[in-house]
């Protein structure tokens, strides 16, 4: 019964935890309107790549997030530019995502976050590294708070980590590529991944 009452207590701190730092990150963006900032680089690198243009053209970037898109999501004002400092294997990864409207697109990319996150946090209980609330409580600034309201890619590339050392432990090779692939979504972690391998 105690046992039952401290997961519960646990799941409820964690998931209080979790929901504070997303509340706290979204009541400092939404007034902005700086809501999947980030994303929007990458979703206008995409359909540059889609278009047959130079993802790394500021022009290119400047006319695709300058369009008014429904707030609180993120959009520059004409002539101003946020770079998608991403490697071209990366602008080209976007491209399906750029077929649909920003803010379908925008939810969207939220959700692959979301499940990235679960993913994560789920693998890493299994490999024995904290229960999944304590867990959950860790990641709560750096993913709910910071990655996820700005559509940034650290989730996905966690997720990748997480996924390599769940196939390393099983011998899988092809699944420590497919690991490998998604960590790479942050070069500099991919290559310590690829290293460490």
């Amino acid at each position: 019964m105690r046992s039952n009452t401290r997961t519960r207590l646990a799941i409820l701190a964690s998931s209080l935890i979790v929901l504070g730092a997303l509340a706290i990150a979204l009541f400092d963006l939404v007034p902005g309107h700086i809501v999947m900032g980030d994303y929007r680089a990458f979703y206008c690198a995409g359909r540059a790549v889609q278009q047959h243009e130079n993802p790394y053209q500021p022009t290119v970037l400047s006319a695709c997030e300058s369009e008014r898109v429904p707030a609180p999501l993120f959009s520059t004002k004409p002539g101003e530019v946020l770079p998608a400092p991403l490697p071209g294997y990366l602008a080209a990864a976007f491209v399906p995502l750029a077929l649909l409207p920003f803010g379908v697109s925008a939810l969207l990319f939220a959700l692959i976050s979301i499940l990235a996150i679960a993913f994560a946090i789920a693998g890493l209980a299994k490999l024995g590294l904290g229960s999944p609330w304590v867990l959950a409580a860790i990641f709560a600034m750096p993913l709910a708070a910071i990655s996820l309201p700005f559509g940034e890619l650290p989730p996905i590339a966690l997720a990748g980590i997480v996924l390599v050392a769940l196939a390393v432990r099983r011998d899988s090779r092809r699944i420590v590529v497919v690991g490998l692939a998604l960590a790479m979504v942050e070069p500099q972690v991919g290559l310590a991944v690829a290293f460490a391998l």
